[in-house]
């Protein structure tokens, strides 16, 4: 074993952006890198946290809510629509209202898959998602578990479309969809979206290095977005994988502007290890360029 001092320096992730449930979003411009073709595989990694659920008059004529974590959508009948979202339904003889994480997945407008969560979300309870698509299917996992593996199919079938159809994308968005914005209220950060299927080993290591107390250092094959949302300050989210910053509020400015807040994701224990065995996940160049040190995440 080799012991590590950790410099003052070292980030410990303080902060995230807090959305107040009416209002607030981040807007991340379209970008090819996160426009993803029919039959792409790809996936979407980050923490959340609910705060709470909405007004009780909201649950007085409906049987399930959902409010958007995360929406990217697109007109063209043969690219992705895909959003992730905190489903709040009554379940149960008792009729108990439970939070659920939901994944869903269109070509265009045409509903693919969706796939909720069986694990309930607590609120005031700080979790990671990951949602893996690949041929069409969704594979969901929950602080490094998978979960939901059955799913409800939603379409067996894509339907065909009018090629006449428009071709638009439109922005990634944090904290709200595009036409039925349904506001999050909650933290949502340390997104990242890859381009590829991510393994569990994979997910796992996402997950121990957006808690490290390490300099983060992100799986580079495949990333394309990387959203750190730790910034503290200003109107920017900073994408560290291809600098298609996410603008706090979009269109809309300061009023719509999510909050930022000191974190409560819980920093990892770590013991340090001198191992290059140890990091199979990087590159050879950037194991090289860590100098064989490595905080290994213990649960």
């Amino acid at each position: 074993m080799t012991e590590l001092t950790i410099p003052r320096y070292a980030p410990i992730w303080p902060t995230i952006l807090k959305f107040n449930g009416t209002s607030d979003y981040v807007e991340i411009p379209n970008n090819e890198d996160i426009d993803f073709d029919q039959n792409s595989n790809f996936t979407l990694a980050f923490w959340m946290l609910v705060e709470e659920e909405k007004q009780k008059e909201e649950k007085q004529d409906n049987t399930e809510i959902e409010y958007n974590i995360l929406e990217k959508r697109s007109e063209s009948n043969n690219k992705y629509s895909y959003a992730v979202r905190y489903l709040w339904k009554l379940e149960g003889e008792s009729q108990q209202w439970v939070g659920k994480v939901k994944v869903a997945l269109y070509l265009g407008k045409i509903p693919i898959k969706e796939i909720t969560s069986e694990m309930p979300i607590d609120k005031s309870v700080y979790y990671h998602i990951a949602a893996v698509i690949s041929n069409n299917e969704i594979s969901l996992y929950i602080n490094g578990q998978k979960d939901g593996d059955r799913g409800k199919k939603t379409s067996s079938k894509p339907q065909q479309t009018n090629t006449s159809e428009a071709t638009s994308s439109y922005p990634l968005y944090l904290g709200r969809g595009d036409d039925d914005r349904k506001f999050f209220i909650g933290c949502i950060g340390r997104l990242l979206i890859f381009n590829k299927l991510l393994e569990q080993k994979q997910i796992d290591y996402c997950m121990e290095q957006s808690t490290s107390l390490l300099p983060q250092v992100s799986l580079k094959d495949g990333l394309v977005g990387d959203w750190r949302c730790n910034e503290g300050y200003g109107a920017i989210a900073f994408d560290y994988a291809k600098s298609n910053n996410g603008i706090l509020g979009g269109s809309d400015g300061l009023e719509a502007q999510p909050e930022w807040v000191v974190s409560g994701i819980t920093t990892s224990n770590f013991n340090f290890i001198k191992s290059q065995s140890e990091i199979p996940l990087l590159s050879s160049s950037e194991s090289q360029d860590r100098s064989n040190l490595l905080a290994k995440f213990v649960r």
